[in-house]
C-alpha cells in the first residue's frame, strides 16, 4: 500500500505539470501494486473467514454457559437457605439436562470436552439432594460453578488466540513447528469447508466430480499426520505452593502429561475424506456430503486444539498482557456477555433479550476486537459488523 501511495502521489504530480506519459507510467505501477496486494488478500480471505466463523460461533454460545452457571449459583443459594429439597431436585435435574445440551453444542465446535465434568458434578448434586444431604449438595454445586467458570475461561482464551493466528510474528521471533503446521492445516481446512458448501449446492449428477478433490485432501492429511505424531503437549511448569509462616516454599511437581496423540483429529478427518470420496465415486450424494461435514468437524477440532496449545504471542499496539496458560476467572470479563452490560441499561423485568447497539457502542466494540487483527483485515471486519447490525 505504501508503494501504491507513492505512485499515486507521482501520478498526481505528473498530471499537475501536464506530463501524461509520466502519469500513465505511475498509474500502471499503481495497478500492478494493487493487483499484487489483491492476490495476497484473496489467498488469506478463506482462512480469515474460517477463523471468524469459529470465533462468532463461540461468541454466540458463551452467554448460555454464563446463564447456566448463574442458574447453578441461584440453586446453591436456595439449598443454603434449606429450601424444599424435592423442588430443588426437579430444578437441578432440569439444569443438568440444559447443561448437557449446551455441552454437546460447544463440543461440536471445539472438541474440548467442555462442561462434561460439570454435568457429572451436577448429577452428583442431584443425587445428594434426593438424599436430603443439603450440605454436601451445596459443596458440589460450588464445584460446578468453579468448573464451568474454568471452561468458559478456556473458550475466551481460544477466541483471543484464534484472532491472532494469522497475525505476522515479530521479525526475530522463532515460530515453533507446531504453529507452522497449524497454519498449513488451516489453509486446507478452509478449502475443504468451501468444498462442503460447493458439494451441497451441486446437482446430484455432479457428485462424482468431487472424488478427485476429496482424494487429494485425504492424501494431504498423510504428511500432516506424521508431523503431528512428533509433537508433544506444551510443558506445564511446576507450581510453587504458598508456604506457611516460617516454612520454606515447596515446589509441587505436576502429574506426568498423558501421551499427546495430537494427530488423532487429522486421522479421523482423513478417514472421513476417504469415505466421502467413495460416496462421490458411487454417486451417493448423501453419504459423500455427510462424511465431508464430519471431516470438516475433525479439522476444526485440530485447528482449535493447536491454536489453544501452541499460540505464539504476537506483537501489537495493545499493551495488555498476552493470555496465559493458566486462566484466572475475571467476573467483569464474563459479565460483558450479559444483556445490558455494555450499554448500562438492563432489560426490563429481567428478560434476557439482546438489542442492537448504537453506532457509538458498536464502534467501540469493533475497535477493541479489531485491535487484535492485522491492519488489512480491520476495514473488512468493521464493514461486516456494520452490515450485521443493520
Amino acid at each position: 500500500m505504501l508503494f501504491a501511495k507513492d505512485d499515486m502521489d507521482a501520478a498526481g504530480n505528473a498530471m499537475a505539470v501536464k506530463d501524461p506519459v509520466e502519469a500513465l507510467d505511475a498509474q500502471t505501477f499503481i495497478i500492478e501494486t494493487l493487483a499484487a496486494l489483491r492476490g495476497k488478500i484473496d489467498a488469506v480471505i478463506p482462512q480469515y473467514r474460517y477463523l471468524l466463523e469459529i470465533t462468532e460461533a463461540l461468541h454466540e454460545t458463551i452467554p448460555e454457559g454464563i446463564l447456566i452457571r448463574e442458574a447453578q449459583r441461584a440453586l446453591r443459594e436456595k439449598a443454603t437457605d434449606k429450601t424444599d429439597a424435592a423442588a430443588l431436585v426437579v430444578e437441578q435435574t432440569a439444569l443438568r439436562l440444559r447443561a448437557e445440551e449446551y455441552s454437546k453444542l460447544i463440543n461440536e465446535i471445539t472438541g474440548f470436552g467442555i462442561l462434561m465434568n460439570s454435568v457429572t458434578h451436577m448429577a452428583e448434586a442431584g443425587d445428594l439432594l434426593k438424599n436430603d444431604d443439603l450440605s454436601a449438595a451445596v459443596k458440589t454445586m460450588r464445584q460446578v460453578e468453579r468448573t464451568i467458570g474454568e471452561d468458559l475461561g478456556t473458550l475466551l482464551t481460544l477466541m483471543q488466540r484464534l484472532a491472532a493466528v494469522l497475525s505476522a510474528p515479530a521479525p526475530a521471533q522463532p515460530i515453533p513447528e507446531q504453529f507452522v503446521l497449524l497454519r498449513e492445516v488451516l489453509v486446507m481446512a478452509a478449502r475443504q469447508k468451501d468444498m462442503v458448501r460447493e458439494s451441497a449446492a451441486a446437482k446430484p449428477d455432479e457428485t462424482a466430480a468431487f472424488e478427485a478433490k476429496l482424494l487429494e485432501f485425504g492424501n494431504v492429511c498423510g504428511p500432516y499426520i506424521e508431523r503431528a505424531k512428533l509433537h508433544t503437549n506444551p510443558v506445564i511448569l511446576d507450581t510453587v505452593k504458598k508456604p506457611k509462616k516460617g516454612e520454606p516454599a515447596v515446589v509441587e511437581p505436576v502429574n506426568p502429561l498423558p501421551p499427546a496423540n495430537l494427530q488423532r483429529n487429522l486421522v479421523a478427518a482423513q478417514e472421513c475424506l476417504a469415505l466421502a470420496a467413495a460416496g462421490a465415486k458411487a454417486k451417493d450424494r448423501t453419504k459423500s456430503i455427510e462424511n465431508q461435514k464430519k471431516a470438516a468437524e475433525w479439522l476444526r477440532h485440530f485447528v482449535a486444539e493447536y491454536a489453544l496449545k501452541f499460540y505464539v504471542n504476537q506483537p501489537g499496539p495493545s499493551s495488555s498482557p498476552a493470555p496465559s496458560e493458566d486462566f484466572k476467572e475475571d467476573e467483569d470479563l464474563l459479565m460483558l456477555f450479559m444483556p445490558g452490560m455494555v450499554t448500562g441499561v438492563k432489560p426490563p423485568d429481567g428478560k434476557q433479550e439482546w438489542e442492537v447497539l448504537g453506532r457509538r457502542d458498536r464502534a467501540a466494540l469493533n475497535e477493541n476486537f479489531a485491535r487484535e487483527l492485522p491492519l488489512e483485515f480491520r476495514a473488512i471486519l468493521k464493514d461486516y459488523y456494520e452490515r450485521l447490525a443493520k
